[in-house]
């Protein structure tokens, strides 16, 4: 399913992408606002979709890879200026889906966090653990010889999870003005 994901042209995952995180948001902020068990439904369904996540992304960065001979690249950017420049064009797909492979853990991941924490934490809280969730698979990689640990797929993955985040905070301030709507004057 990964590989038909990767083979699709990177406009088509776009607009999946936006069309997933609009029904996210929607489902989310009503099942928040308007049902009397949706916050407790909400919340196990996120913790649900962020195992699996976390499972099919070990899966695809660490498990299912044989030990071969790759390169380190730790120059910030390298492989983007390769695609841009150097005429790489599928170095620009691999860092989309890099992008596109964080984004589920920014939509469930500040959601699992206690309900008393602001919104603010959750989001910084999320993003600096997704963040070294990266950088861990990237040293994991390189330790193990699993594939080439770049910078960039550290900075691929942490703007993905940053969006996952930002339509989490779309569907906090949804489900907020959801409820001032359902409360009345």
């Amino acid at each position: 399913m990964l590989h038909r994901i990767y083979c699709l042209p990177i406009e088509d995952t776009v607009l999946i992408a936006l069309f997933a995180c609009l029904v996210w948001t929607l489902t989310g902020s009503v099942l928040w606002s308007r049902v009397p068990w949706g916050r407790r439904l909400w919340r196990v369904g996120c913790g649900v979709l962020a195992a699996a996540w976390l499972c099919m992304l070990l899966y695809a960065t660490l498990f299912s890879r044989a030990p071969g001979v790759y390169e380190a690249h730790p120059i910030p950017l390298f492989q983007l200026r390769q695609a841009l420049w150097g005429g790489k064009r599928e170095l620009l797909r691999s860092a989309w889906m890099n992008v596109l492979l964080f984004i589920p853990g920014g939509l469930t991941l500040p959601e699992l966090f206690p309900f008393g924490w602001t919104p603010r934490r959750r989001v910084w809280l999320g993003l600096l653990t997704l963040g070294l969730l990266s950088i861990g698979i990237e040293l994991l990689q390189l330790h193990w010889s699993l594939g080439q640990a770049e910078t960039d797929d550290c900075l691929a993955n942490t703007f993905g999870a940053a969006l996952g985040l930002m339509v989490f905070r779309l569907r906090i301030w949804t489900a907020d003005s959801q409820a001032h709507k359902n409360a009345g004057p």
